[in-house]
């Protein structure tokens, strides 16, 4: 309940402060109101520690959104760095972060960044004992995804195929258009490689 509060209190802020009565009639672009709520939220040092990772995170999606993706990596780094000084022991939390950042990482076309911070969040998933968990066939099939575009197919394909095994262990009904999705991205691979008949077999 206290964290539901201060997510309600900082959101009222942070649209007064963007009211055009409160900042003599201008006219506020959702940038600005998005660069002040982050702004707000880099100093708001009372927020419980939870709140405000998650409230610098939903930011930064919709920054990344919008196509600005500078300023979503930037405060993407942000909630890593709050999450590993402050929020240490939930390591999923931190791997979350890190798969958040990864994804901005590769649409800024940084893909040995993006392969960086997924390997790393990918440890964290293994290190918090989720062997089974979607969370981390998600985090491999985006590993995936950028080893591919780095020209990386036997990385790609081992990783897609490992995210497989996950759901096939799991099965469960929820995880089937996770799992046609890596199954997609599998053909993909097979595509690239030259190996149509695989490829084929897997859309």
């Amino acid at each position: 309940r206290v964290r539901a509060e201060q997510i309600s209190r900082f959101l009222i802020d942070v649209f007064e402060n963007s009211d055009p009565e409160q900042t003599q009639g201008a006219d506020l672009s959702l940038r600005r109101v998005l660069d002040n709520g982050a702004l707000q939220l880099r100093t708001a040092t009372d927020l419980d520690a939870v709140v405000r990772a998650q409230l610098m995170q939903t930011v930064a999606k919709v920054y990344q959104r919008l196509g600005l993706l500078d300023p979503a990596a930037d405060l993407q780094r942000q909630v890593l760095a709050l999450r590993e000084t402050q929020l240490s022991p939930d390591l999923v939390g931190r791997a979350q972060a890190l798969t958040d950042l990864a994804i901005i990482q590769r649409e800024q076309g940084l893909l040995a960044d993006a392969e960086a911070s997924q390997r790393a969040a990918l440890a964290l998933y293994l290190e918090s004992g989720s062997s089974r968990s979607a969370e981390q066939a998600r985090a491999r099939l985006l590993l995936a995804l950028v080893l591919r575009g780095r020209g990386e197919l036997a990385a790609a394909r081992t990783e897609l195929l490992q995210a497989l095994a996950i759901y096939d262990q799991r099965a469960q009904p929820a995880d089937a258009a996770a799992r046609a999705a890596v199954s997609n991205a599998l053909a993909g691979v097979h595509q690239d490689a030259g190996d149509l008949q695989e490829a084929l077999q897997r859309y």
